[in-house]
């Protein structure tokens, strides 16, 4: 037989290699946290409490130049205040009562019945200016 008349073998046709994979994408960057700054802690400060401007009934007097007030009784007894901010002072037929409130905002009462009051005025301060 002639090469013609020979079966054709048929060619093997090579199989493709696959292309490489692509390599994988790189991981996104991840998302910065926001922290806040730390707050410094404020240094506390005295602060005069608010004087109310008026209370029903009652006469309000800022004593503030005042650095400390002393009540005295007929029997010896002493209410000491110190650093009083504002006297309050209501009067009717038993005669007048002081309330009085400090630096620290603390409300004090002061009994009726007291024979002397004392009082220290900061350096400056008129002694009677109220």
């Amino acid at each position: 037989m002639s090469d013609l008349e020979k079966p054709s073998t048929p060619t093997p046709t090579p199989t493709p290699t696959p292309a490489p994979a692509p390599a994988p994408a790189p991981a996104p960057a991840p998302t910065p946290t926001l922290v806040p700054a730390p707050t410094p802690t404020p240094t506390p400060t005295l602060v005069p409490a608010p004087t109310p401007t008026s209370v029903v009934g009652m006469i309000t007097r800022d004593i503030s130049m005042e650095l400390w007030r002393i009540y005295r009784y007929g029997n010896g007894e002493v209410y000491a205040i110190r650093n009083p901010v504002t006297l309050f002072v209501k009067q009717d037929d038993r005669g007048d009562s002081h309330r009085i409130v400090d630096v620290d905002g603390i409300s004090h009462y002061v009994r009726r019945g007291w024979v002397a009051i004392q009082w220290k005025v900061k350096d400056g301060a008129d002694p009677v200016d109220f």
